[in-house]
């Protein structure tokens, strides 16, 4: 890339500034000062006219550096050639007594051969051998046994050499500069970009519902957006800025009674999330009776192997929290206003003399019976799913026992839908659970197990040990599940594709109610499954190791 033109070059400058014939000027001066100290004839007219010629040299240069600070063209060189010749008028009447002055051929020469072509500069060098014999035959006539005659050649060989170094570094200092340049515009092109970036994201935040901010490892907030500014307010804290100066007045926990303290302790926590992977809670902004549910994530943000600081996202959930609630709400009721009339359905069913009845009213009341039970168990998986946790009473039992009596439950469903279920022989596996949650969670699963299993399938039941911890597995040959429907299984009401294209009946609450259970019990539940290959469950139970000891007999005596 050319930049000669510009005014950041330095060849550019070099050709144009004013400096160096400054100092030629005031050097010329110097000699002919010396040599006039020296008995010379200082006045002779040669190295006057010699030293007016710099002068107006000089006088080119101020004015160009004053009205053209951008640089003139090449004819500057006019200049620096003009003093070549100024300098050879100047010589011969001083060399005498200043043999030195030959030198102020050096600054002349210098300035051609660094700033301008290779041809100006041969031309400069030509003269330093054209002008001084011009000189000495103005003066006197040539005479080959003249001492100054015999210098003149020596001018253009030195003069040649210096001329030639000058190019040289001439080039290079080009060539550096336009590297330079080069990078330079490199960098403000990236500027620019990380400007624009900088723009985009800026625009993106101030866009967003969501209450967004930048912070720290430190938890110093360096980003944020109004919605954030809006989030603080809400939340009674003085200083979007600053978090350490004390406790929010209106934050809560999923409670919505539990005080969320946003102290220093809140930035140690923010510091710890840089150090680790993300986090997601829920907390309630504002005072009561105006909360807002809010979903707040801290995501650590890194560079390479660094994190320089964490992302605080608030998402505004408070309509999705209160459907769900209502939700919720409603299941329960509706759970419970239906649970009694169906009672008092199934107790006068009981109630008859089935035996007795006709064939046709005993076919149609034994459907009757049927549904009921069927629609009983739906409303008792509702009335469970609606509980937010169950009480459970954990005590140390022998898990192959309630493997065995869950299985004997289910053994004449299987049979009747043509579904081998099978129990692989156990001994006893102590376990520290709630035997009839665990049982509850266990029927679950077997009722999921045959109902994906097609007739002819089957399913195994068995426990087994794995680092002393008592494991159950229910396996089965079913339709199997896909990754993403595996990841949202355990989801209340949530059921698969293949469930809704197969038509078969279900309410999609079984493995929410097990993991309910699960949750409260201690035990770990994992789901392995793919499609057309089957599903297997592993149901992880705390050993009897953990329950805890009982306290020692004491043996009290009466005082003396």
């Amino acid at each position: 890339m050319k930049r000669e033109a510009a005014i950041g070059d330095p060849i550019v400058r070099l050709r144009h500034q004013p400096h160096l014939q400054a100092g030629l000027v005031i050097a010329a001066c110097v000699v002919l000062l010396v040599d006039g100290l020296r008995g010379g004839n200082w006045s002779y007219w040669y190295a006057i006219d010699g030293l007016a010629v710099l002068v107006v040299g000089l006088g080119v240069m101020i004015f160009v550096a004053v009205t053209r600070p951008s640089g003139p063209g090449r004819w500057i060189a006019v200049v620096p050639l003009a003093d070549v010749i100024g300098v050879a008028l100047i010589w011969p009447g001083v060399q005498g007594v200043v043999p030195s002055a030959a030198l102020l051929f050096l600054p002349p020469l210098m300035w051609i051969g660094l700033a301008f072509s290779i041809p100006i500069a041969a031309f400069g060098v030509a003269l330093t051998f054209v002008a001084p014999l011009v000189t000495l035959a103005q003066e006197g006539g040539l005479s080959l046994s003249d001492d100054a005659l015999l210098s003149v050649p020596v001018f253009p060989l030195v003069g040649a050499l210096i001329a030639a170094s000058a190019h040289v570094v001439g080039r290079l200092l080009r060539r550096e500069f336009e590297r330079g340049a080069e990078a330079y515009d490199r960098v403000l092109v990236t500027m620019r970009a990380q400007r624009d970036q900088a723009e985009v994201f800026r625009s993106v935040l101030d866009a967003s519902p969501n209450a967004i901010a930048v912070m720290t490892p430190r938890g110093r907030i360096l980003h944020r957006n109004d919605s954030f500014d809006s989030l603080v307010e809400r939340a009674g804290l003085e200083a979007a800025t600053d978090w350490s100066d004390g406790p929010a007045s209106h934050v809560y926990g999923e409670d919505r009674r539990t005080r969320v303290l946003l102290d220093r302790q809140m930035l140690a926590r923010v510091a710890s999330i840089c150090r680790s992977s993300s986090e997601r809670r829920t907390i309630w902004v504002g005072s009561p009776g105006d909360q807002r549910a809010m979903s707040v994530t801290v995501r650590p943000i890194a560079r390479g192997d660094d994190t320089i600081g964490a992302a605080f996202i608030a998402a505004d959930i408070t309509s999705l929290v209160d459907a769900v609630d209502v939700r919720d709400r409603f299941l329960d009721i509706a759970g419970h206003e239906l649970r009694t009339p169906l009672t008092v359905l199934l107790g006068e069913l009981d109630l008859l003399d089935l035996d007795g009845a006709p064939a046709g009213q005993r076919a149609r009341l034994t459907r009757i019976e049927a549904a009921a039970t069927r629609l009983r168990n739906i409303v008792d998986k509702v009335i469970a799913a609606g509980r937010q946790q169950v009480s459970a009473s954990r005590e140390v039992t022998d898990a192959s026992l309630i493997v065995a009596q869950a299985v004997a439950n289910w053994r004449a469903a299987a049979d009747e839908l043509r579904v081998d279920l099978s129990i692989r022989e156990m001994s006893t596996f102590l376990a520290y659970v709630d035997s009839s949650l665990l049982r509850r969670a266990l029927e679950e699963v077997l009722s999921n197990a045959l109902r994906f299993t097609p007739p002819g399938g089957a399913v195994r039941v068995s426990v087994e040990r794995e680092d002393g911890q008592p494991v159950i597995v229910v396996s089965d040959t079913g339709i199997g599940m896909t990754p993403g429907e595996q990841r949202r299984i355990f989801e209340k009401f949530y059921r698969t594709e293949s469930a809704h294209r197969s038509q078969i009946p279900g309410s999609g609450l079984g493995l929410h109610i097990v993991r309910t259970i699960c949750d409260q019990c201690g035990i770990d539940v994992s789901v392995r499954s793919a499609p057309g290959r089957g599903t297997s469950v592993r149901l992880a139970l705390p050993s009897a190791n953990r329950a805890p000891k009982p306290a020692p007999d004491r043996d009290v005596r009466p005082g003396r």
